[in-house]
């Protein structure tokens, strides 16, 4: 959400399974009371089939998608890049598509979702896992324009993945109060927490992690084998969300509070933190 509308995006296509998919949007402009087909991002069909993307939000109605894009894609390579486009009209109208990174090893990693944000002081982040020469690793990128251009490609954590496989777990980006960054993500069976440019921390096994700030602090959702997990600013210790939980997401909502959705054998469930 953002001034003068509600803005949603899905990535679909006629024949599914991976056999196209596009980039698509969908627009309100009286709080959800009704919604109208918006533009297509992308602009090159099927570039969008993997089926993962993240889009990011400012206040004044500038927005950010970015996906992982296949249209440079050859037979018998991996090719996947990541891609963006902006629009700075609240949804009516986006950028032409442009490469926002692709990796020296000729693909970044095909099956993590990227994240995006947009920080209180206006500056742009994108958040993807990379592949560099085996090493599957959480990287960075950074736009004061709201993705016109971009900053170098930073890495999050000391170590380092040596995986020949995707893990399918993107992690997550927010914004602490104090106006400092921190990610969420995992590598090999443990989750790690990371500020921009500093050390991780590991924080407990798990994966496919969520972060989200809230007024009182910042949020984790998380699962495991016994079940989805959530850390919050007021406990000690992790509370069970659903013990049938799966691939959850974190939002921060305007009174503070932050929300938690997942999905649970065919449905989608909610539960507001605390």
């Amino acid at each position: 959400m953002m001034k003068g509308a509600l803005v949603i995006s899905a990535i679909a296509g006629k024949a599914g399974r991976g056999a196209d998919g596009d980039l698509l949007t969908w627009r309100s402009t009286d709080e959800g009371k009704t919604w109208h087909a918006g533009a297509t991002i992308t602009d090159r069909p099927g570039a969008a089939r993997e089926g993962l993307h993240t889009m990011a939000a400012a206040p004044d109605g500038r927005l950010f998608a970015a996906w992982l894009d296949l249209r440079n894609l050859k037979p018998g390579t991996p090719g996947t890049e990541l891609w963006g486009a902006y629009s700075s009209d609240a949804g009516r109208t986006w950028s032409k598509n442009f490469a926002v990174y692709k990796s020296p090893s000729g693909s970044i990693c095909q099956c993590c979702h990227p994240t995006a944000l947009f920080t209180k002081n206006g500056k742009l982040e994108v958040m993807w896992r990379n592949e560099v020469a085996g090493d599957r690793d959480m990287y960075l990128m950074e736009s004061g324009d709201g993705g016109h251009t971009f900053g170098a490609a930073t890495k999050l954590g000391k170590g380092s993945w040596k995986l020949n496989a995707c893990p399918m777990d993107g992690g997550g980006i927010a914004e602490a109060h104090d106006g400092g960054l921190v990610s969420v993500w995992r590598r090999e069976k443990s989750l790690y927490m990371a500020p921009a440019g500093g050390a991780e921390t590991m924080v407990r096994e798990g994966k496919n992690a969520a972060i989200a700030s809230g007024k009182d602090g910042v949020y984790t959702a998380w699962n495991t084998a016994e079940g989805l997990f959530a850390s919050v600013p007021s406990a000690k210790d992790p509370m069970l969300l659903d013990s049938a939980g799966a691939f959850v997401t974190l939002t921060a909502v305007p009174n503070g509070a932050v929300l938690a959705a997942w999905e649970r054998k065919g449905t989608i469930q909610f539960h507001t933190l605390r």
